[in-house]
């Protein structure tokens, strides 16, 4: 069956119960018998809470005597179909569903306002949505238009404020209550109108510089992080994920680590949420594949060690975490780098330490990655261009396939570089350098002292303008 996603929130009512702290019943016209499981949003994911069966009318009902459920977001699975619901926490929580096999998109919420409004605030934004991508299938023949784009642009920015209008009204009826912490966390700010000289160069990415600047500042601005149910819910998990995934995504390391202190300081005071958006934000900058990510992981790290602020770590958590610290510890800023000594093309050893050049670039690559496919060329364009100044690139092949890396070479007139690879396995440049992603750039000096570390193409050529392009 086709899986259908469906949320509700709902906080509690004025209706109270004699014998349950909280009952939650579930009616599927046509179901029969089964298995229903209740699941709950947690901090380190979905959580089943109970199961119980379904009768033979597909009726299957949650409730407890002793125990409330905590406020937070919560689905019942059946089958393939999800069905989300909010707790508010208090006692004497109720709430009935009813629903069909034959059409599980159809809904009934009873006993809860909040329910029933939420929704209507899902409906509209599902009817707002196909609407937009009507729109958009209906104008896509005339996408070289420009009338034609101005117009489209025009309906979907009246159903945008249409959109806007109706979840403030919603808002407005449920305050207060987790629906309105929910609709302001998923607006976005209203963003300004830039407007710029026809004489603009590139008017797209000056807008769009203009958009992250103002957003670096506002994203956040109707998340209320003094509301703790939004932890057990998946909205914040979105929301970071739109704003450091996308919106920050190519920014630069300075600029993101100065988001993520700003964030980290408004949370301080509040040790549920500090710890929500850390282990979120560390767990997003360790693993990232993205050149310049290393120093954001770095600076996450030093914060998950802080034992004045951090007492949640498992054991196992406290072993990856010395892992991590072990690992930026390697080749810091301002050392003199490792000494690799590896075989070229044709068998020669050759050590980094003798590489002769005021200075260096440190380059791990593979010819497989897609990232270093991009990456590579730009290397070899500013290696060009500033050879005749003393440069040298030490390329380090991180992979296996011989033959593949000499045809890569040969093929895209590499040859310039000194390129060099681990051939045995002997020299464990894994365990000499954090090699967590690939392509890795660093830039050393004369001694080989580290200048700069795990940056960026673009930065690097920043970075040689200023040591190479003005002498």
């Amino acid at each position: 069956m086709k899986k259908y996603c469906l949320l509700l929130l709902t906080l509690l009512c004025s209706t109270s119960l004699v014998e349950a702290q909280y009952r939650v019943e579930l009616k599927r016209a046509g179901a029969g018998e089964g298995t229903v499981f209740l699941v709950r949003h947690a901090l380190k994911g979905a959580e089943v809470l109970d199961s119980v069966r379904a009768n033979k009318k597909g009726t299957a009902v949650f409730a407890s005597k002793q125990n409330i459920l905590e406020s937070g977001m919560y689905f019942i699975a059946v089958d393939e179909q999800e069905i989300y619901f909010l707790a508010s926490g208090k006692k004497d929580f109720q709430l009935d569903i009813e629903t069909s096999i034959d059409n599980p998109q159809t809904l009934v919420y009873k006993k809860s306002k909040e329910n029933e409004d939420f929704w209507r605030f899902l409906r509209s934004q599902n009817e707002i949505m196909t609407q937009v991508q009507d729109l958009q299938q209906h104008y896509a023949p005339y996408s070289q238009a420009q009338d034609s784009i101005l117009l489209m642009e025009q309906k979907i920015n009246a159903l945008r404020t249409q959109q806007t209008q109706q979840n403030n009204t919603i808002a407005a009826q449920n305050e207060g209550t987790l629906l309105y912490s929910i609709i302001r966390a998923l607006q976005d700010p209203q963003l300004p109108t830039i407007e710029l000289p026809d004489s603009t160069s590139n008017p797209d990415s000056v807008r769009w510089d203009g958009i992250v600047r103002y957003a670096k500042n506002h994203f956040f601005d109707l998340v209320d992080f003094n509301d703790n149910r939004l932890i057990y819910t998946p909205i914040l998990g979105m929301r970071l994920s739109v704003f450091f995934q996308q919106i920050l995504r190519f920014e630069p390391a300075d600029a993101i680590i100065d988001v993520v202190n700003k964030l980290l300081a408004q949370v301080k005071s509040n040790p549920d949420m500090y710890r929500y958006l850390l282990t979120w934000l560390y767990q997003r900058y360790n693993s990232s594949p993205i050149e310049g990510h290393y120093v954001v992981g770095k600076v996450l790290t030093d914060y998950m060690a802080d034992s004045t602020l951090v007492n949640w770590l498992t054991a196992g958590e406290q072993q990856e975490l010395q892992k991590n610290l072990q690992r930026y510890a390697l080749n810091p800023l301002g050392s003199i780098a490792t000494d690799l000594v590896l075989r070229t093309p044709h068998g020669e050893l050759k050590s980094l330490h003798t590489v002769e050049a005021p200075y260096t670039v440190l380059y791990f690559y593979n010819p497989g990655c897609h990232t270093c496919q991009e990456t590579t060329p730009l290397v070899y364009n500013i290696f060009q261009r500033y050879k005749d100044k003393g440069l040298q690139v030490f390329a380090v092949y991180t992979d296996r396939e011989k033959a593949e890396w000499e045809t890569y070479i040969n093929e895209n007139h590499y040859g310039d570089f000194i390129n060099v690879w681990d051939a045995d396995a002997s020299a464990d440049i894994y365990k000499k350098y954090s090699l967590y992603a690939i392509p890795q750039i660093y830039v050393l000096d004369e001694h080989k002292k580290i200048l700069h570390k795990d940056v960026s193409v673009e930065d690097l050529q920043s970075i040689l303008f200023f040591l190479l392009g003005r002498n």
